[in-house]
């Protein structure tokens, strides 16, 4: 069992409190409050790098790229930047002393700034189309 579908499943029960065998959760909750804590907290860094699935990918470079194959696309690169960037900053919303959240966002964004960049230098109206698409300001 990989570790995001583990981060799921005890986001949902820390959310219900209880799990299928009833109030399990809620005794080892009790007991062993700080090994929840230790284990949410190793966990978390792999809930963030997994939130783009390869289908949410594979809908992105069509929808941008022209093909889900087209995965080098100026375009492609800036929307699938600007996915992780809208779910890490929703991410840093909650945890707002997540430093390594808050360093690879801000890495995130130089990337797509410089992408932004060169498809302005090299055809504006897919710039401008994009930017409007994306809902990004400029």
């Amino acid at each position: 069992m990989d570790c995001a579908k583990v981060v799921q499943s005890t986001h949902a029960l820390v959310a219900h409190g209880k799990d299928e065998k009833g109030s399990l959760f809620q005794t080892f909750s009790q007991e062993y409050p700080h090994l929840l804590k230790l284990f949410l907290y190793l966990c978390l860094p792999f809930e963030i790098a997994m939130q783009l699935t390869a289908e949410r990918k594979k809908e992105i470079f069509n929808t941008f790229g022209g093909a889900a194959t087209n995965t080098g696309s100026t375009e492609g690169q800036i929307a699938m930047f600007t996915e992780r960037i809208n779910f890490i900053s929703a991410h840093l919303k909650e945890f707002r002393k997540d430093k390594s959240a808050e360093l690879s966002l801000i890495k995130l964004v130089g990337k797509r700034r410089s992408l932004l960049n060169y498809l302005m230098k090299k055809d504006i109206f897919k710039y401008r189309a994009l930017i409007k698409e994306l809902g990004l300001r400029k």
